[in-house]
């Protein structure tokens, strides 16, 4: 695996330091390395998946047979994401060689190694690492949003004004010019209790199936979300439910416009707040 797809895998799922500890786990039938966490809060919930090895000296992808464990099934238990993530970018812009210490499933330990220099990290027992809920019980999702780019840079910036505001509040955009594309703003510093300094964002989206109760999620959440979308620089969609869960997710099976990168796959469920 090439260092700059590892770089990838791990950088959705540390989400900018909102996750801490995540185990890794390589699937020799299915040829996935899959990951899920959860926030301490409790509010977001992602699943984040690499499908095949991408040759970046030629821009071509492989199946994802990982030889790590000889080819076999292997669980890691990664309890500081942040030293690995600093680790791995001391080593060389190549592809890496990758090799687990294990104990009957589960590694004890991790070399990697560019060709010149390397480095072990020692892996933690699995049973100190927090293990996500499965997904139950999905709700439908009433409308589907496109991440554009300049949406999500707005947001951000506007995040950014009011960092000590950390919701958001999904509303019917009142001034709409193109009736059935630009419906729903994220309003960031929205109060509906007494008027409040607030920037509204246009998510270019028809209100489809939305009700209209004034729903708030988490804001440094969803910009973290764009931070690792932007990184990708491909097409991912956002779904939300009158039941309280948005989903942002790159995957295919959600809208066929949907584009995966360097065999990557995320899904990134979080949930309504109580404000």
């Amino acid at each position: 695996m090439y260092k700059r797809q590892l770089q990838y895998f791990l950088k959705s799922c540390y989400l900018g330091g909102e996750i801490g500890s995540v185990i890794w786990e390589y699937k020799s039938k299915s040829k996935k390395l899959i990951t899920r966490f959860i926030t301490g809060n409790k509010e977001l919930l992602g699943y984040v998946s690499c499908n095949s090895l991408y040759d970046f000296s030629n821009d071509t992808e492989t199946k994802l047979e990982l030889d790590w464990n000889k080819g076999k099934d292997f669980k890691i238990g990664i309890y500081d994401l942040e030293q690995l993530k600093k680790m791995i970018s001391i080593l060389d812009d190549t592809e890496l060689k990758i090799e687990l210490d294990m104990y009957k499933d589960r590694a004890v330990s991790m070399v990697i190694n560019d060709g010149y220099s390397s480095m072990k990290y020692m892996c933690s027992d699995l049973s100190v690492i927090n293990k996500p809920p499965l997904m139950q019980n999905i709700p439908d999702f009433q409308t589907l949003i496109f991440t554009l780019k300049d949406s999500k840079k707005k947001f951000s910036a506007g995040y950014k004004v009011f960092e000590s505001d950390t919701f958001f509040c999904v509303l019917e955009n009142k001034k709409s010019k193109d009736k059935g594309l630009d419906e729903i703003v994220f309003s960031i510093g929205y109060n509906n209790k007494i008027p409040t300094n607030r920037v509204d964002v246009c998510f270019g989206s028809p209100l489809i199936g939305l009700d209209n109760k004034e729903h708030f999620y988490n804001s440094k959440l969803v910009v973290k979300i764009f931070e690792i979308l932007d990184m990708f620089g491909v097409v991912s969609t956002m779904l939300i439910s009158n039941q309280g869960l948005v989903l942002i997710s790159n995957d295919k099976k959600h809208a066929p416009t949907n584009e995966t990168k360097y065999g990557i796959r995320y899904d990134y469920y979080f949930v309504e707040l109580n404000v």
